[in-house]
């Protein structure tokens, strides 16, 4: 009765809410350059679906060198191509995300970048695979752990800086890889072969952040964001219901938004809880500007 009676709250506290995530929501899609992400949890009341079937968390996220960071998650009952459509419905600019296919359905004004850092996790895993491919899964980790220092060096570099350095110094060990690939034929179906179509599938999505200074080489910062949820679900396990799915989604993604804003995540919802009523039921938007997580008065009241 009282985990119930507690439920209940958070699920009335995300209605009180709503109204700023909606409109962070909003302003996430404006910007030119997104991280994308999935990650399954378990709600046990799904229409139409059994207790132990899978549901999804979907993470939209601001770039790290976003003028402004926002993280938001979507609950959805599917992982289905439709979901990917809808919820990028109205972004115009460039997602980073790895190889699901349900990203190859996302509205056709969305230019898709690739994820080394997936890549090269599979062919981490070549290496353990087959011995006689052993040797050449880690030839390929090799030139992908020179790309990524590469990208370690240019930190905190102009944008034209990044470019000519990709050009000049990522772009020569990319072809290397292409051609190494091009060289060799993996068993079929192992995990070096499974490696090998992914980049194969993934060519023209992982080559764009040669182009373009503002694509990160991977979706490492997506990844670590959606942990929050990874890790917490093996504390609270499920959601009895969609509207608690959905009440989860909000605060997880509003406090991921808070600390990327370096806010006291607990400081920021009393904040919000104490002011928001005073704006009535229908506040503009630009009411609700003075309560997203960079603006002034926020940043003084709640900072972490």
């Amino acid at each position: 009765m009282l985990n119930t009676f507690l439920s209940n709250w958070v699920i009335f506290g995300s209605e009180r809410v709503a109204l700023v995530d909606q409109l962070l929501f909003r302003k996430l899609k404006q910007q030119p350059y997104l991280h994308g992400d999935e990650t399954p949890i378990q709600v046990l009341r799904e229409p139409g679906k059994s207790a132990t079937s899978k549901s999804f968390l979907w993470e939209m996220r601001s770039a790290a060198n976003a003028a402004t960071s926002i993280i938001h998650f979507h609950y959805d009952p599917s992982r289905s191509e439709k979901v990917a459509r809808a919820i990028y419905e109205g972004f115009n600019g460039t997602l980073v995300c790895d190889g699901y296919a349900g990203y190859n359905h996302i509205p056709p004004g969305i230019r898709r970048a690739g994820c080394w850092a997936h890549g090269r996790r599979k062919f981490v895993d070549g290496t353990n695979g087959i011995e006689s491919q052993r040797s050449l899964g880690r030839k390929f980790v090799k030139k992908f752990d020179q790309l990524f220092a590469i990208e370690r060096k240019a930190q905190g570099f102009s944008p034209q800086q990044l470019l000519e350095i990709r050009q000049r110094e990522s772009k020569p060990i990319v072809d290397s890889i292409w051609q190494l690939m091009s060289e060799t034929t993996p068993i079929n179906k192992s995990k070096l072969g499974r490696a090998y179509t992914y980049m194969v599938n993934q060519r023209e999505q992982l080559e764009v952040f040669l182009n373009d200074p503002g694509v990160a080489i991977s979706n490492n910062i997506a990844e670590r964001s959606i942990k929050t949820s990874v890790i917490g679900r093996k504390n609270w396990l499920f959601s009895t219901g969609q509207r608690g799915a959905k009440a989860n989604a909000l605060f997880l993604g509003l406090f991921e938004t808070a600390i990327a804003n370096h806010l006291d995540f607990k400081k920021y919802l009393v904040y919000l809880f104490t002011y928001l009523p005073r704006l009535g039921d229908s506040p503009t938007d630009e009411e609700l500007e003075a309560y997203l997580p960079w603006a002034k008065a926020v940043q003084q009241s709640c900072a972490a």
